[in-house]
């Protein structure tokens, strides 16, 4: 319990790890784990993701909403050196392990950076990158099918053009959130609510809404399941099967939420930004070929080389730098 939520059974129960005023149904934690952290990264690229009305970055904290199995939630999460700051209001304290469950696994908090950094500081092309910035973390998800439908929105797609078709379908399909907040007002719609919806209604074009649609009815449908647990080939394969859904999409999803630290995304053009770069091959058969050299850390490998265009990222509320309206590689 200290390790995983920072302070004891006993301080958790009668609310005295936290500190500062907060709500009744707040707790505040810090959540540990293994150093080098660079949780920084991590909300910088969920700003570049963010869907205004679920989730919101202020400063250097990132808050969404979270619809878990007792009732609904709200969390706030601060990186520092070592911990994760974690402010959550819950309807209800059951929901508190899964929800930190999710939070330990939107920031990556149980990966191993020594072993990470062992296996790639010295490898070609990433090597000066892995050692200039110890403790980068996959950008993980809370939940797999707002993940997969946010995907689908993304691929192809401009920044500006899925962020509102990710609002609409939120705002029209979404619960709003009985809890009041000034940074977030709804949860992400679930699978039920898409599958039983008409696919024009989703504010995006016909491909798109189909796509959405057949994954919602085979996830409402118990067909596939997109669960923390989930066997990750099993689950890939099911992703390929459903129409709209290609390799693209699926080891995207397999990196940020299925837990494989060993997915790359083929055709990735963020990934061919960042090569670029840095001096390193821009064409994919190429690209495929020095990554090969990065096994088994493929997907630390990726997020390495999106953290280091940070640089080149507007902020969050603007366009961001070098985007195309028909490039996949914007994540």
């Amino acid at each position: 319990m200290r390790d995983a939520f920072g302070m004891s059974p006993s301080a958790l129960r009668n609310g005295s790890g936290t500190a500062g005023k907060l709500p009744a149904n707040a707790i505040r934690l810090r959540l540990a784990c293994r150093e080098p952290f660079d949780g920084v990264a991590v909300v910088r690229f969920l700003a570049r993701h963010e869907v205004p009305c679920l989730e919101r970055v202020h400063g250097n904290s990132y808050t969404r909403a979270l619809a878990l199995e007792h009732g609904e939630g709200v969390v706030t999460l601060t990186p520092r050196r070592s911990t994760l700051d974690c402010e959550l209001r819950l309807e209800d304290v059951r929901d508190l392990t899964p929800a930190v469950a999710r939070c330990r696994r939107l920031f990556d908090l149980d990966a191993d950076p020594v072993a990470v950094h062992a296996q790639l500081a010295d490898r070609p092309v990433i090597g000066e990158l892995v050692r200039a910035h110890p403790g980068v973390r996959i950008p993980g998800a809370v939940d797999g099918f707002e993940l997969a439908v946010r995907t689908i929105l993304r691929e192809d797609n401009s920044p500006e053009a899925a962020r509102a078709a990710s609002v609409r379908i939120t705002r029209r399909y979404g619960q709003p959130l009985r809890m009041t907040s000034e940074h977030v007002s709804h949860n992400f719609p679930t699978a039920a609510a898409l599958a039983g919806a008409p696919p024009h209604t989703f504010g995006t074009d016909t491909r798109r809404a189909r796509a959405i649609h057949a994954l919602a009815t085979r996830v409402a449908g118990g067909e596939l399941a997109l669960d923390a647990g989930s066997e990750l080939d099993d689950s890939i394969d099911k992703l390929l099967d459903v129409p709209g859904i290609g390799p693209w999409v699926a080891s995207y999803i397999a990196m940020r939420f299925l837990g494989d630290p060993d997915a790359f995304l083929h055709g990735c053009r963020r990934i061919e930004r960042a090569l670029k770069r840095i001096g390193g091959p821009v064409e994919s058969s190429a690209i495929a070929t020095v990554a090969e050299g990065w096994r088994p850390w493929r997907a630390y490998a990726v997020a390495q080389l999106w953290r280091s265009l940070d640089d080149e990222d507007e902020p969050p509320d603007g366009t961001e730098a070098g985007s195309s309206s028909r490039s996949p590689g914007q994540r």
